[in-house]
């Protein structure tokens, strides 16, 4: 009896299968993709082995999936990018779950052949608009399209290049209108922005000798002796060594790795032959001196350095008092005291105090402008 019972129920079960095939057949005949797809798939799920239902589902599927991908491509052509890559992800979607059921679906190169085609284009469609925009000097629009054609085309031959114009024009006429105030300073400053952008930005490498020569000014250095200038000890003068010497050499090399492209120093030798000559033969008021001294030298600016005080053994500081003087009128830009002192010395790092004092006489002078 039992026998009975499980051979009707297989006898039915393999009817219920062959009636479930010829019904997806017929929809498959008649070009209804979907029923037919949901039939096979009803009999292949009763019966897991039924290589026929598994057949029809594999071919209807890929069939649907042939359906998503036209759509795709025709998305990508008649609607652009954005469409076309949301129909294409109904398509990967679909392919997956089919993929996830063990049966695997062709996947039509074409779909991606034409998805590079619209992002390529839409990039060159972007760089277009962005050329124009800066042409008609809309230079932030134009670097926001041109970033835009990048983000489509990361190696398109032009777009970085267009967003270096962009940042670089603006900056351009910013040291034009610099120049044509007199400051050229400024006007250096933006040549210089704009040459980091694009050296080959029109005429910028002229612009920035240009301004640089005319922001440039000539400086020497000259220690002003004092009645006690060597080394002291309690306001006695100990060794011969003069400070305001040492001084002159440490202050220079200072200078020098500033790498200010507008200060030009004067010679040391120089000044020391002149200084000897100022000391022979001038007298006059201090200012009038210097202001001789830096005729003699063909500088503009002289910085000067008196020594106010210096210790180096007990209680070890260093006082300068240095003015920075324009040869021509005689007038004082620059007035400060550099002070070392024990604890500079440890907390710098420097061997001597001479070396903080020159340090920071060199600060006094970065960006130094005669024109401000």
């Amino acid at each position: 009896m039992r026998f009975f019972l499980l051979f009707a129920t297989l006898l039915i079960a393999g009817c219920a299968a062959r009636r479930g095939l010829r019904d997806a057949a017929l929809q498959e005949q008649n070009g209804r993709i979907p029923e037919a797809k949901a039939a096979y798939a009803a009999v292949w799920e009763r019966r897991p082995k039924s290589a026929p239902a598994k057949d029809g589902f594999k071919r209807m599927a890929q069939l649907e999936l042939n359906d998503l991908m036209n759509g795709a491509m025709m998305s990508y052509r008649a609607s652009g990018l954005k469409e076309g890559d949301a129909q294409r992800q109904r398509a990967v979607d679909f392919r997956r779950m089919v993929v996830d059921k063990g049966i695997d679906l062709k996947w039509d190169a074409a779909v991606d052949a034409v998805r590079e085609e619209t992002r390529l284009r839409e990039a060159e469609a972007l760089f277009l608009i962005a050329s124009q925009a800066y042409r008609e000097d809309r230079f932030q629009q134009a670097i926001d399209l041109a970033r835009q054609c990048l983000q489509l085309n990361p190696k398109h031959p032009e777009a970085d290049h267009l967003i270096r114009m962009s940042q670089a024009e603006p900056l351009y006429r910013e040291g034009q209108q610099a120049e044509q105030l007199g400051l050229w300073r400024t006007a250096h400053g933006r040549y210089e922005a704009v040459a980091r952008l694009d050296a080959a930005h029109r005429d910028v490498m002229l612009r920035m000798e240009h301004t640089r020569r005319m922001a440039r000014y000539t400086l020497a250095y000259l220690p002003v002796q004092p009645s006690r200038s060597k080394r002291t000890i309690l306001g006695f003068e100990i060794g011969s060594g003069p400070v305001d010497q040492e001084l002159a050499v440490l202050v220079q090399r200072e200078l020098l790795a500033l790498k200010d492209p507008f200060m030009q120093l004067v010679d040391r030798g120089s000044t020391d032959v002149i200084l000897a000559e100022q000391r022979r033969q001038m007298s006059g008021p201090f200012n009038e001196q210097v202001a001789e001294a830096g005729k003699l030298l063909g500088a503009r600016y002289i910085l000067t350095g008196r020594v106010l005080k210096y210790d180096d053994l007990l209680k070890r500081d260093l006082e300068v008092q240095v003015q920075v003087i324009d040869a021509e009128t005689g007038r004082i830009h620059l007035s400060e005291v550099a002070r070392a002192s024990k604890a500079d010395v440890a907390r710098d790092g420097a061997a001597r105090l001479t070396d903080v004092v020159a340090r920071r006489i060199a600060a006094l002078l970065k960006g130094f402008d005669p024109q401000a």
